[in-house]
């Protein structure tokens, strides 16, 4: 009862289960539990005051805000959209709005899938700039692999996401500062 309260967005629901003794991370055979659930209605309904509120009980209540599906995906990359298809019509403010309640709970930002996908991959997927890089900036890996070998500038550049691309190309290389301060290779 509990995920299905999550997926369909019920933050009054999912209160009173949990003060009734419902447990936070009780997980189906496959890995799926409350938050993940609320993560890929996040995702897929754009309601980001819904979505905040599904949130806020269940990490006020203890949900494992690192806690993955047995296919690895866990909160983070389904409010990213990487359970979808390419492409999908992700709402960059929505999900940029509550990917800090993600991230301020300790979610980690360098976690892959069974697939490779990190929650760079999973932005370029779908074009999400805004995500892009506020997850840049709390240290999310820029030269992350997926199983394909792509990092996730190339997935980008590959679906013709070309801003983003470039983003994640150029924050991905190093600073001239840097590269100037660093002392020269002997030979």
């Amino acid at each position: 009862m509990l995920m299905l309260a999550a997926a369909r967005g019920s933050a009054d629901l999912l209160e009173l289960l949990l003060s009734a003794g419902a447990d936070v991370n009780a997980s189906s055979e496959h890995g799926q539990s409350a938050l993940l659930a609320a993560a890929r209605y996040a995702f897929d309904r754009g309601d980001s005051l819904g979505a905040r509120r599904v949130f806020d009980v269940l990490l006020r209540h203890g949900a494992a805000v690192n806690h993955s599906d047995t296919g690895g995906m866990g909160a983070l990359l389904l409010l990213l959209g990487a359970h979808t298809p390419p492409g999908q019509d992700g709402d960059a403010t929505h999900i940029g709005a509550l990917l800090p309640l993600l991230l301020d709970a300790g979610a980690e930002v360098a976690h892959a899938d069974q697939r490779g996908v990190t929650a760079l991959h999973a932005c370029a997927l779908h074009a999400l700039l805004g995500p892009a890089r506020t997850l840049i900036a709390r240290g999310a890996p820029l030269q992350a692999r997926d199983a394909w070998g792509r990092t996730p500038a190339e997935v980008a550049q590959r679906l013709g996401f070309s801003d983003l691309a470039l983003e994640l190309e150029t924050r991905a290389l190093p600073g001239v500062k840097r590269t100037l301060s660093r002392p020269a290779a002997e030979d």
